[in-house]
């Protein structure tokens, strides 16, 4: 934002009128809706979506949120606040922005990532198809916060490839490496064990498998046997489709088969 007025007029105002300087009529945020033809929603409904948010999702104390929407009419319902009301709260309403800033990136890529994954299977080219899963995948992870990097090759020392990797993420201070596949069969124990080969190869580090087809028992036979080895999760898009539809928390989901595969020994427990 800052780079967007770099060179403009200085003001007090992050949105000031474009013309006058002062600020924007009551009209400017109708005018906005009615150009998009949207007359299912509200300016009010914007705020009150924020405030609901607030109240039942985080631990923000009201004054706060109140301070946030300008609500300063709210002083005379609630009397006992008013000797606070000269108290600069300006770092707790950072902290709320920040909050809901995560929350409307994540609802937003959440919404995008299920549009995307069911679109993916109108791909004909299975190798497009395939990079199409991870960039989709990992940019919800990115935006869950659990991300550390995308897919990479790791090369050996005659400069081949001998390795690739689909992503990396970190849920509790523990790393997974990711392998995702789009296959029209599903997937065995032949195709699990490249995967195991790699963490193997890494000390501490756990394992999430997601296909879109599901698992044979001879693999989930396999994964079983490997977690006296290491921690390894499965899973399938069409899991991630469906907590998505909710609006679940990717990183409970996560959590939750974390847990099943542990405590349980099952690593491919559908939890949803």
């Amino acid at each position: 934002m800052a780079e967007a007025c770099d060179g403009k007029d200085q003001s007090a105002l992050v949105f000031p009128n474009r013309k006058s300087g002062l600020p924007m009529s009551n009209m400017a945020l109708l005018s906005v809706l009615a150009r998009m033809n949207r007359d299912d929603i509200t300016v009010h409904g914007f705020r009150a979506s924020f405030q609901n948010w607030a109240i039942d999702q985080t631990d923000f104390a009201e004054e706060i949120i109140d301070q946030a929407l300008a609500l300063s009419h709210l002083s005379y319902a609630r009397p006992s606040r008013r000797p606070y009301r000269g108290r600069d709260t300006f770092e707790k309403r950072r902290d709320l922005m920040v909050a809901w800033d995560s929350y409307c990136t994540k609802t937003e890529a959440a919404r995008r990532a299920k549009d995307d994954l069911i679109a993916l299977s109108q791909h004909s080219d299975p190798h497009k198809r395939g990079k199409e899963l991870e960039r989709t995948l990992n940019a919800l992870f990115a935006a869950c916060g659990v991300l550390i990097t995308e897919d990479f090759r790791r090369t050996g020392d005659a400069g081949g490839v001998v390795e690739q990797v689909d992503g990396v993420i970190e849920v509790d201070h523990e790393l997974f490496l990711v392998e995702m596949k789009w296959w029209a069969e599903k997937i065995s124990h032949a195709e699990l064990g490249p995967h195991l080969s790699r963490l193997m190869l890494r000390s501490g580090v756990s394992g999430l498998f997601i296909s879109n087809s599901g698992y044979t028992p001879s693999a989930i036979e396999a994964a079983v046997g490997f977690l006296n080895q290491r921690v390894l999760v499965l899973c399938t898009v069409d899991e991630i489709v469906v907590l998505l539809e909710r609006g679940d928390d990717l990183i409970e989901f996560l959590r939750k088969k974390i847990r099943s595969a542990r405590l349980e020994r099952k690593p491919f427990k559908e939890i949803l």
